[in-house]
């Protein structure tokens, strides 16, 4: 008795015993559980920054894009009553004419019958309810809308950085064959590029880690009439990791392609006969592919591209896909890459399932390595950032239940690791001074040559000009200097303001002559060097050696030069609008891509 009592008291419960996994009908590649694919960081992380004249849609207070309403067309326009169906109680006929189902004055009671018996025909092809307007809307007059533009465009001068690295795309799908066991969707499904930045403080340290402001991003990016020519294969270019290039109406893109990616053709520039130097990117106003604008997302075709053919977006990520022509990189098929269409390929390769079929359907690349690519617009004039980034996916694992205990099923997507931080980088003030050379005149020994680099915001264009000062100076003055155009017109001549608000406080350098021991005494240069007041009270050292090597001064320079090189004929997307490395006078090398 006390045996059945301890059982009875300590009774076994099936629900105990449960299995955690309802059973399910063995298929093709049962037994083969999925795991969570590991995701790696970016590598090759540079940052470089810049500066110029964007084209973009013009926005009102509301960020709204503004109507583009020719000259002619500004006068008032004709008010219109909100439309009424006919046959519902507000219907009033436009003119003094019998209308369909307006009552005649003698109507007979086999008239009216019949009249009744169309209007309820009349109503019920209407779709959905007619209900009678509100009091407000009868009286309201509304104005004949303008439902797709024109929109108004403008120039506006922007500051950026761009962020330019690559992915292994290679090493993720060994990743993801490594975990899912099936070649069919063992391909990353790219979401977005995370990036995030530090700021240099005053005393030397940096902030924490913060995401940038994307909807400031946004306003510019979603905003686009024109997008500016690519060098690295669309193919490399997923449109989830990589922001599109805005046209330039004044300045050029500098790091934002990564050179080890862009075809050897490309690089080393094909002659062009007419133009008696090198030619654009390929297929700059034909075959050449791009990535667009979007109406409010991230990516679409751009005007006129025809048969352009488009990286579609990942699920739920930053672009929406083309249509038409389309083309997609589908799955492996025993090695072989097969090419899809449409919302991407939905076939399967070995091992596949039926209902495997809905989670393939994306696009998928086989590229051994992709460029990323993020710009930031939010940046501050005379800031010093760094940057990092990661890869975002969507979880191939969410709502399985063949999988290892402990992986996520419940995420929609998977965050990648961080990449190591980019370089400090150098937002520079709107005018800087850079010393360049000591300069001797009779009876001064303590004079050293300027180069002071001028942006306006407001126009977006970069000028140059020389200027020497020594102690107790301010370096930068109002001076006449070229200013160019992307209209075609040339350049013409403009007083700017110079003034740097910084005061020379020392200077040394010169060429002094060897002392006297014995030999020919000739003179020697020693570099420049001044101590210099900014306008913030802070105190900074110019020196030539340093200033003379400065990446950023050379391509301010290489820019200027560039543009009124360039101002005899007018700026049109897809003509060249960034730097190509060996480019001859544009004396870029590789390094300034990006990597």
């Amino acid at each position: 008795m006390k045996l059945v009592a301890d059982q009875q008291a300590n009774a076994l419960r099936p629900a105990d015993f449960r299995a955690r996994l309802d059973w399910v009908t063995p298929e093709p590649g049962a037994g083969l559980i999925r795991d969570q694919p590991e995701l790696i960081a970016p590598t090759e992380l540079a940052a470089f920054p810049g500066r110029g004249g964007i084209l973009m849609y013009a926005l009102n207070a509301q960020g709204e894009r503004i109507l583009d309403t020719p000259e002619d067309e500004k006068a008032p326009k004709k008010k219109r009553r909100a439309f009424v169906p006919p046959g519902s109680s507000s219907y009033m006929p436009s003119s003094g004419m019998p209308q369909p189902g307006a009552a005649p004055k003698d109507e007979s009671p086999e008239d009216k019958k019949r009249r009744e018996a169309e209007e309820e025909k009349r109503r019920r092809a209407f779709a959905g309810k007619v209900e009678p307007p509100k009091e407000k809307d009868k009286a309201e007059e509304v104005e004949d809308p303008a439902a797709q533009g024109p929109w108004k465009e403008e120039t506006r001068g922007k500051r950026w950085i761009v962020i330019t690295g690559v992915v292994n795309n290679d090493q993720l799908k060994k990743n993801y064959l490594l975990a899912l066991k099936n070649p069919a969707i063992a391909y990353p499904n790219y979401k977005r590029l995370d990036v995030e930045r530090q700021t240099l403080n005053s005393d030397g340290s940096w902030t924490e880690w913060a995401g940038i402001d994307q909807a400031k991003n946004y306003e510019v990016l979603d905003n686009l009439p024109e997008i500016d020519a690519e060098y690295v294969p669309e193919t490399q270019r997923p449109a989830a990791l990589v922001d599109p290039l805005p046209f330039l109406r004044a300045g050029y893109w500098t790091g934002v392609h990564v050179a080890r990616l862009v075809p050897r053709d490309v690089l080393e520039g094909p002659k062009d006969a007419t133009a008696g130097g090198m030619m654009g990117p390929p297929g700059g106003r034909g075959g050449m592919s791009m990535q667009g604008p979007s109406m409010g997302g991230r990516s679409m075709p751009a005007p006129g591209s025809g048969s352009m053919s488009m990286q579609g977006p990942s699920m739920g990520g930053r672009s929406m896909p083309g249509s038409g022509s389309m083309s997609m990189q589908g799955p492996s098929m025993g090695g072989m890459s097969m090419q899809g269409s449409g919302m991407g390929s939905s076939m399967m390769g070995p091992g596949g399932t039926a209902g495997e079929v809905e989670e393939a359907n994306f696009t998928k690349i086989e590229e051994a390595d992709l460029m990323l690519r993020s710009l930031d617009f939010t940046v501050e004039p005379d800031t010093t950032y760094r940057f990092r980034a990661r890869i975002v996916v969507v979880n191939p694992n969410k709502d399985h239940t063949d999988v290892n205990p402990g992986v996520d099923v419940s995420s929609t997507e998977l965050l990648g690791p961080w990449s190591e931080s980019t370089s400090p980088v150098t937002v520079p003030a709107d005018v800087v001074s850079y010393a360049q050379s000591p300069e001797q005149v009779p009876r001064r020994t303590d004079l050293v040559s300027f180069q002071v680099i001028k942006w306006d915001p407001g126009t977006g264009q970069t000028v140059v000009k020389n200027d020497t000062r020594g102690p107790g100076e301010i370096v930068g003055e109002y001076g006449s200097v070229p200013m160019p155009s992307s209209d075609g017109g040339g350049t013409k001549p403009a007083n700017i303001d110079f003034n740097s608000r910084s005061v020379v406080l020392d200077t040394f350098g010169g060429r002094p002559r060897i002392p006297d021991i014995g030999v020919e005494r000739t003179q020697f240069e020693v570099p420049a060097v001044a101590m210099v007041v900014e306008p913030d009270g802070s105190v900074v050292i110019r020196g030539q050696a340093r200033d003379k090597a400065d990446a950023v001064r050379k391509d301010m320079e290489a820019n200027y030069q560039q543009a009124k090189d360039d101002s005899g004929k007018k700026r049109e997307a897809g003509a060249g609008g960034s730097r190509m490395p060996g480019a001859g006078s544009m004396g870029m090398g590789m390094s300034s891509m990006g990597r």
